[in-house]
């Protein structure tokens, strides 16, 4: 995904997203083949979305958590 893709996540996250949306930046943080790159940006998305909805406190656990991606 280039720059101005993963831009765009940033900004669209903080917005409100269709289903069809979320389905397809979600596709885009897939497309690089770089599986552990991809699921951070996956992550990334869904965090940002999430904490747009109120579920800011939940996200502080997740963030703190310790990650495994293999």
């Amino acid at each position: 995904m280039s720059e101005d893709g993963r831009n765009e996540l940033v900004v669209k996250a903080y917005q409100v997203m269709t289903g069809e949306e979320f389905e397809q930046k979600m596709k885009e943080c897939f497309a690089s083949g770089d599986e552990e790159a991809d699921h951070y940006e996956a992550d990334k998305l869904m965090c940002r979305l999430l904490e747009f909805l109120g579920y800011g406190k939940g996200i502080d656990v997740f963030r703190n958590s310790v990650k495994w991606y293999a």
